[in-house]
């Protein structure tokens, strides 16, 4: 995981996966096309810490994220699981 060059030189080595950290989506869009242009096949992306945005989920999914693990601030539950509706 993470977003250093050596993070994108280890995936186009190993291809098997990034988990990034949220980052704006133009900076995701870089990393990524660096990502596939390198791999020689397609490499599984997920995220950590993603906010709860709706926005923000539809332009990481749009990029080929497949799995989106939530930083749910620290509510109470009924306020979580609206959060989550």
């Amino acid at each position: 995981g993470g977003d250093s060059d050596a993070t994108v030189k280890r995936v186009i080595r190993h291809g098997a996966g990034w988990i990034s950290n949220p980052l704006p989506v133009d900076s995701l869009r870089r990393r990524i096309d660096q990502i596939r242009e390198g791999a020689s096949h397609e490499v599984p992306l997920s995220m950590f810490g993603t906010p709860v945005d709706t926005e923000y989920w539809s332009g990481a999914e749009d990029l080929g994220f497949g799995q989106l693990n939530l930083l749910l601030p620290t509510k109470p539950l009924d306020q979580s699981l609206r959060l989550l509706d």
